[in-house]
C-alpha cells in the first residue's frame, strides 16, 4: 500500500453512485488514507432509507448536514436534526427514517476493520450494485 498523500475532493460523478435511491459520494476510503477511515456524503429523501441492519465490522458516525430523521438503534429512538450527530456501534441493529420534507444529507464516517470475513462491507456493496440500482424517478 502506498503512503497516503494530501488531497482535495468534491462530490463528482467519478466518486458517486446511486444505492437504492440514495446518492452516495465517497470522499475518503482505504486507498486514500491507508484504511484510517471511510467518509461518505449521502443524500436521501423520504422512502429511500435502508431497512434495519447490523454492521459486524464497523461503527458508524453520522453528522446531519440538512433535514431531520428518526434513528432507531438498539431499541431506542433518537430524533436527529441538522447540526447534530449520531453514533451507531457495530453489532447493534439500526435504521433511520427521514422525517423532514426536505431531503436529508449526512456525512457518514466509519472505519472498516481489516480482517477476512465472508460478508461485504457497505462500501463494497455500493460499488457492486451500481448497475443494479438507478436514481429514483
Amino acid at each position: 500500500m502506498s503512503t497516503p498523500r494530501a488531497y482535495k475532493r468534491s462530490p463528482a460523478l467519478s466518486n458517486s453512485t446511486w444505492y437504492k435511491g440514495i446518492l452516495t459520494s465517497q470522499m475518503a476510503g482505504t486507498a486514500d488514507n491507508g484504511g484510517a477511515l471511510d467518509l461518505v456524503i449521502a443524500k436521501m429523501r423520504r422512502g429511500t432509507e435502508p431497512p434495519p441492519h447490523v454492521h459486524s465490522r464497523e461503527d458508524e458516525f453520522f453528522y446531519i448536514l440538512s433535514g431531520e430523521m428518526k434513528v432507531y438503534a438498539d431499541g431506542e429512538v433518537f430524533q436527529v436534526t441538522a447540526g447534530e450527530c449520531m453514533f451507531l456501534p457495530r453489532g447493534k441493529s439500526h435504521a433511520w427514517l427521514i422525517t423532514s420534507d426536505e431531503s436529508g444529507t449526512i456525512f457518514k464516517i466509519g472505519r472498516t476493520v481489516r480482517r477476512p470475513i465472508p460478508e461485504l462491507s457497505l462500501m463494497r456493496r455500493e460499488r457492486l450494485s451500481r448497475k443494479l440500482w438507478r436514481p429514483p424517478l
